[in-house]
């Protein structure tokens, strides 16, 4: 803290001048900041030693002398016996505290810069040694600072604004270039941000190639939400100033652009203006980066960091990712394990885990992964241990709900939003939970309350017209999305969700009017084509979906659910079975353990009567999806066909009572009377 105050305080040392004056030479310079110190003389007077003042001059450059000399006792009695002889100058206390200042007399030189603005407020030195010195203790680097600590660190802060705003209107353009840098810093810590941009944007006109001046600009930009600004000056100045790229890459990471912040991290290491730390973010925006092939290169990006550090947490974390992100299970679980190996403490570890479970969709063993980290820390005991569980949490409670669970589900995501009452995502589980247990009136209210609190998220606006489908409102849920999408032209995911509401209510040729009028407004988006696709298959255009999907398919190849769709439809209608069945396992390969996926691929088999390979596709997506009302009249009409007549009774009931896509409720309870009549004869 110190050393800040002294480096600031040193831009104002001895001039040049002054030593040429100690050498022998002319004292122009120092003869001048002298005659200031005496108020009312001029040069003759000051300089004829006859008066009191004159005496004082003369102290006051032998003090001088004796500070150049590093003699500090003698000069600091110098200054005193020359305030003594001249008490009307503000400017010889002013020295006086520079030099105690210079000297950490931290305490002598605010009272001696106190004394001088009393004398004469106007002191431009004495404004700038305490601007400095509170400047100095407003920053303050260490850990554990209390409310108290920050209060008093921001009291500093502004009194340093004061006093530099002094001397800034003193000195106007020629001020030291500290002082613009020094008071834009402070600026951005009282978070007058207008301020910080005006003084900051005028240094860097005088002074355009200053690498702090430009990155405090940009921060100044960024905290002013103008990150458009920020940016492009950023860019300019890093291709000369590689430390600027870190910086940089971190705007681009809030824009959202994920491949401009990976390429920045990358210039950033190989100009060597990184080290570990900007090697991990670099891993981390390749894992965010939509660009084929960058998840590739985080993972040996990482694999490198971990072989050069063994024991680095957080890079054995991120390995972990990027080795699921590549659909490498087994290395990405003995990632993770050998994470919870390394940190057995943390959640860290467990949660890398049950994210390489969800990808497979082996949810319970999500739930057998978190539930005993839940378990193990109280909420009291993770807020002591600095453990934030709120990602376990909310990973766990969406593990109960993909199990059939809601009421577990939504104790868990309770828990989660104690400690994280604005995160959206719990408030989009908890309505989840209510739709599961068929709480529709509950759900749509919770889900219009969220709504209040996040208006702009999207996701609760559907929830809640969901929640009024089901709840036998469906006028109303159409007309929240109609408002959204009317609101929100631009964006195509609104139009999307109105057609899917619509179609879950089967008024599917409506929903071919919105994905129409959306498919002409943003030809490219493939959410729209496929969606298109599913309308026209719902109205039995068979021909017009296929030409849908196959259009998706064409653009993206491993578009897992467009493969998908194609297969199911063909299969459903006994039509080119062994093209569907093609289809679907190419959809499994992209998503090998999706249990829509499996229940497609042994319908599929099924029509093939190909028994043996229908039926275990067909358990496996019966077991982990048993209240999804398809699934289990597929199973049942397998486990019939194969003389298990109890059974497939079971898993059409199961089918009744369950949830998803509309069935023929009177063809299940007509194979069910049908299956007891054969079984009682």
């Amino acid at each position: 803290m110190i050393v800040i105050v002294l480096l600031a305080l040193s831009t104002l040392d001895v001039s040049a001048p002054a030593a040429a004056a100690r050498a022998g030479g002319p004292l122009t310079e120092e003869r001048v900041i002298a005659q200031q110190a005496f108020t009312g003389q001029d040069s003759r007077t000051a300089a004829g030693g006859s008066s009191g003042r004159g005496a004082a001059y003369a102290l006051f450059l032998n003090g001088r002398e004796a500070e150049l000399d590093g003699n500090v006792d003698a000069a600091i009695a110098l200054y005193q016996q020359a305030a003594k002889l001249d008490p009307a100058s503000g400017e010889i206390p002013a020295q006086l505290a520079g030099l105690y200042a210079r000297q950490n007399r931290l305490r002598e030189a605010i009272a001696a810069a106190e004394s001088a603005l009393k004398i004469d407020p106007g002191t431009v030195e004495a404004h700038w040694v305490l601007g400095t010195i509170y400047a100095a203790l407003a920053q303050s680097e260490e850990s554990g600072r209390t409310a108290a600590d920050r209060q008093v660190e921001n009291d500093h802060a502004r009194r340093a604004t004061t006093h530099l705003e002094a001397v800034l209107n003193a000195r106007g353009a020629t001020a030291d270039p500290v002082l613009f840098l020094t008071l834009g810093r402070l600026y951005l810590r009282t978070s007058d941000v207008d301020k910080a941009i005006a003084l900051l944007e005028r240094f860097n006109q005088q002074e355009p190639d200053t690498l702090d001046g430009t990155a405090l600009l940009a921060e100044a930009y960024t905290e002013a939400g103008r990150t458009g600004d920020a940016i492009p000056l950023l860019a300019r100045t890093a291709e000369h100033e590689p430390s600027l790229y870190p910086p940089l890459a971190e705007l681009y990471e809030r824009a959202g652009r994920w491949q401009d912040a990976a390429d920045s991290y990358r210039k950033a290491t190989e100009q060597g203006a990184g080290g570990p730390e900007v090697k991990r973010r670099w891993a981390a925006a390749l894992l965010n980066s939509p660009r084929p092939g960058d998840p590739a290169k985080a993972r040996d990006l990482l694999q490198q960091i971990v072989t050069d550090n063994p024991k680095d947490v957080r890079a054995v974390y991120l390995l972990a990712q990027a080795q699921r992100q590549s659909s490498d299970f087994t290395a990405a679980e003995a990632t993770a394990r050998r994470l919870m190996a390394l940190d057995p403490d943390g959640a860290s570890g467990p949660y890398a885990l049950a994210q390489v479970f969800d990808d497979q969709h082996e949810y319970r063993k999500v739930v057998e992964t978190l539930q005993p980290v839940v378990d193990r820390f109280p909420a009291a005991q993770a807020a002591a241990k600095g453990i934030d569980l709120t990602p376990v949490l909310v990973h766990l409670g969406f593990a109960y709900l993909d199990l059939d669970e809601p009421d577990r589900a939504m104790a868990v995501l309770q828990r989660a939003k104690q400690g994280a009452a604005g995160n959206a995502t719990i408030d989009v589980g908890l309505v989840q939970a209510e739709l599961a247990a068929k709480r529709y009136a509950q759900a749509a209210d919770q889900a219009r309350q969220a709504r209040a609190q996040h208006p702009d998220d999207y996701r609760l606006a559907r929830l809640e017209a969901e929640a009024l489908r089901q709840g036998g409102e469906m006028d109303r849920g159409v007309s929240i999305l109609q408002q959204v999408q009317q609101a929100h032209p631009e964006d195509p995911s609104n139009y999307v969700a109105l057609a899917e509401l619509l179609m879950s209510g089967a008024r599917n040729e409506q929903a071919a009017v919105v994905l129409q009028q959306a498919r002409e407004k943003f030809p490219d988006d493939l959410a729209v084509l496929f969606d298109l696709g599913s309308a026209y298959e719902r109205e039995k255009r068979f021909d017009a979906a296929e030409t849908a999907f196959k259009g998706v398919l064409a653009r993206d190849p491993l578009h897992a659910q467009a493969l998908n769709y194609l297969g199911y439809m063909l299969a459903d209608r006994g039509l080119r079975l062994p093209e569907s069945v093609d289809y679907i396992r190419r959809a499994l390969q992209v998503d090998p353990n999706n249990p829509a996926y499996l229940d497609s691929l042994g319908w599929a088999y099924f029509k093939m009567n190909r028994l043996d390979l229908a039926e275990p596709n067909l358990r496996r997506a019966a077991t982990e999806r048993a209240r999804d009302r398809a699934v289990q009249d597929h199973w049942g009409d397998l486990l019939l066909k194969l003389g298990r007549r109890d059974e497939a009774i079971a898993a059409w009931k199961r089918a009744l009572a369950g949830q998803g896509d509309d069935i023929d409720r009177q063809a299940i309870e007509a194979k069910i009377r049908s299956a007891g009549e054969k079984a009682r004869k």
